[in-house]
């Protein structure tokens, strides 16, 4: 018999990371109001699983190919791929870049409260200010217009983001010891 080798807690839940987005993220518009994609959660939560700057760029590129296979392959819409689709990457870095804070030191109810929403709402104007910006699309719209009109996305952008990283938090303390946190300590 074929044994497995063991993973560590923390290549474990990489790996569940790396599949959730991918499960996540490569499937139909209609799949996404029972699944919604969990990328913005996933980038916050490999920030608070390893702050090497190696994560990000790994998990960029992650998301990178499953666009990539979703849009060849999968038959779904490439139409926000233009030259917006680029702001993605500081978008996606914020969130990391604020769940490297909140794994600085000790993590708390009250960082990931403060952290969490904060870093979505950045990646929320971002990615939009870029769409409206770079993607040739919103060209009959001002500014003020446009922004009424996108936040009706805001809840849902926020809201599943939120539910993961909880499920997330309390799955990895029902699996780890008490007291284990999901951040570790580098």
């Amino acid at each position: 018999m074929t044994q497995f080798p063991r993973l560590s807690p923390v290549s474990f839940k990489l790996v569940a990371l790396m599949m959730l987005m991918a499960l996540t993220r490569y499937h139909s518009a209609e799949a996404s109001a029972w699944l919604p994609d969990a990328s913005l959660a996933v980038f916050f939560l490999a920030g608070l699983l390893l702050t090497q700057a190696l994560m990000l760029a790994a998990f960029l590129l992650l998301a990178l190919a499953v666009d990539y296979l979703a849009i060849t392959y999968g038959g779904i819409s490439s139409y926000c791929v233009s030259p917006a689709y680029l702001f993605l990457l500081p978008a996606y870095a914020a969130l990391w870049f604020a769940g490297t804070r909140c794994a600085g030191g000790q993590q708390t109810a009250r960082s990931l409260l403060v952290w969490l929403p904060g870093s979505v709402s950045l990646a929320f104007l971002i990615s939009e200010y870029g769409f409206y910006a770079f993607s040739g699309y919103p060209e009959t719209a001002d500014w003020q217009t446009y922004s009424l009109g996108v936040l009706r996305y805001y809840p849902s952008y926020v809201l599943p983001t939120l539910a993961y990283v909880a499920a997330f938090e309390g799955i990895s303390g029902l699996l780890g010891k008490p007291g284990n946190r999901l951040a570790v300590s580098h």
